[in-house]
């Protein structure tokens, strides 16, 4: 806005406040920012990405399944870092690639089972993300996390293994009542004893 605001002014106009609408000021504002020498920064740091193979063969895997399949996707982190996105923090890629499934995921960027909720501020704002939170904190820190997470209604465990930093559940792996579906050196796909895999 500052910006926009120093343009117009330049350009000889007295109140670029007195528009009809605060959009079209933001909409100029952002106009004349990404013309701008100073949008030039941002040259080269957005790209795609290829997705890692391994994550079409859990999607094979995932799509094999008779019927819906509730499947948590760990880390719980809405911008995880993964090395295929260059270690740039994105919103989980993995919520839009998987299809087919029921992906139980952080919608909200202040999710992390791993810290006791303490802060009311830090729960997401949907009541049903919540409780699962909730069950998702004892079942991580179950004996039994399989039979725990089954109880929540989830069928399987994908975690991205080379997520930065770690997840603190890749124990999970070892974890006696998850069978593992698919291990590559990015991901692990478990189930739990709810998908009836033996």
């Amino acid at each position: 806005v500052a910006v926009s605001e120093a343009v117009l002014l330049a350009a000889g106009l007295q109140s670029p406040i007195r528009f009809r609408s605060v959009r079209a000021l933001a909409a100029l504002a952002a106009t004349l920012l990404l013309a701008s020498p100073a949008s030039a920064s941002f040259g080269g740091r957005i790209r795609t990405a290829p997705y890692p193979p391994s994550w079409a063969a859990a999607q094979q895997v995932l799509t094999e399944r008779a019927g819906e399949v509730t499947v948590l996707l760990l880390p719980w982190e809405l911008y995880p870092i993964l090395p295929f996105t260059g270690h740039h923090a994105v919103v989980n890629p993995a919520r839009v690639y998987f299809q087919g499934v029921r992906l139980r995921a952080a919608d909200h960027p202040l999710a992390d089972p791993r810290v006791p909720l303490k802060n009311p501020g830090t729960l997401s704002p949907n009541p049903e993300t919540r409780a699962f939170e909730a069950g998702l904190r004892a079942a991580l820190a179950s004996a039994s996390p399989g039979e725990a997470l089954a109880r929540l209604g989830v069928d399987g465990v994908l975690l991205l293994r080379t997520a930065i930093p770690p997840d603190p559940h890749a124990l999970l792996e070892r974890a006696t009542d998850l069978s593992p579906a698919l291990v590559t050196d990015d991901l692990a796909l478990l189930w739990t004893p709810r998908a009836g895999v033996p």
